[in-house]
């Protein structure tokens, strides 16, 4: 994998000309590779088509950090992994999202209680322009961030909530799970599997699920449709915020056990300028990786510090 020279000039302009701006863990950039149109994967829950992958930016339990919850890392609890990448042709991010579970949480019947059940917390920042994009119910005029959940498809249908700069939990009472337009095609698709996992029902043991999704991101994203919200618009070398966490529930039921992730910021659901820093680079997936030995190198040393 042959990374473009001008990648690594342009990661240490954003660490330290980023100021206020600067994401978490400062200073620290994890890439995500372009995927070739003729490699484009089927959102269906199964990752055979991202064998082209390079192995050296996969995101493992090791490097991650929990920020609420009591749990030690034990990965015969909750082992996680991440494939991020991007597409220029789709204009999407597309994410392969793996975790093994020893004890399934997941039975509410109301799809906006998104904090209380096993699943993936996941923020963006895609302008890059840091700060809060919500506090909860507090509304904020920052509408450039999203927050996304999905939970495993469960006793009602799969979560896939967003949220930006307003109450978000009145938003999708009120305008109901099907009008959140951006979380459906041509914007948004999921697929998780393999089917013989799901649905999961409160209590399963040992389940390991494989979630697959393709997202367009919006520099500014309103309730009422496409044609008043601002569609971001990925390039090569460009830096977005991306933060994913875990959340995982075992005996404490509706409470945290853990939430794993690339940083424990304590608003790093939330803050922009909480959020790890991603990097859309274009790579020769044929070819050894050229970041092993140097970035890529440094990147897990890091984290394992």
């Amino acid at each position: 994998m042959k990374v473009a020279k001008s990648i690594i000039a342009v990661v240490l302009v954003g660490a330290l000309a980023g100021g206020a701006w600067a994401h978490k863990p400062e200073g620290v950039e994890f890439y995500a590779p372009h995927i070739p149109d003729a490699l484009l994967p089927d959102i269906d829950g199964n990752f055979d088509d991202w064998a082209w992958y390079p192995q050296d930016l996969v995101i493992t339990q090791d490097m991650l950090l929990s920020r609420a919850g009591n749990d030690p890392r034990d990965i015969s609890d909750i082992d996680v992994s991440m494939m991020i990448a991007w597409n220029e042709s789709t204009n999407k991010i597309y994410f392969a999202l793996e975790a093994f579970d020893d004890l399934i949480h997941r039975d509410t019947e109301n799809r906006i209680d998104i904090y209380t059940e096993d699943g993936w917390t996941i923020s963006t920042d895609a302008d890059h322009s840091g700060g809060f994009f919500h506090t909860g119910e507090v509304v904020l005029g920052g509408q450039q961030g999203q927050q996304w959940v999905v939970h495993p498809p469960g006793p009602a249908a799969t979560m896939w909530v967003f949220s930006f700069g307003e109450n978000f939990f009145d938003k999708v009472e009120r305008r109901g799970y099907d009008g959140m337009w951006f979380s459906f095609p041509p914007y948004g698709d999921l697929a998780v599997g393999p089917p013989s996992a799901v649905p999961v029902s409160e209590g399963d043991t040992d389940v390991t699920l494989f979630y697959e999704f393709a997202w367009t991101l919006f520099d500014h994203l309103d309730y009422d449709g496409a044609a008043s919200s601002v569609e971001h618009i990925f390039a090569e070398e460009q830096i977005i915020g991306l933060g994913i966490h875990y959340q995982d529930h075992d005996e404490d039921g509706d409470g945290w056990d853990s939430q794993w992730g690339l940083n424990d910021e304590t608003h790093a659901t939330r803050d922009g300028s909480a959020l790890p820093d991603w990097v859309m680079v274009k790579v020769d997936i044929e070819a050894p990786t050229a970041v092993e030995a140097s970035t890529w190198g440094q990147i897990k040393s890091s984290m394992d510090q």
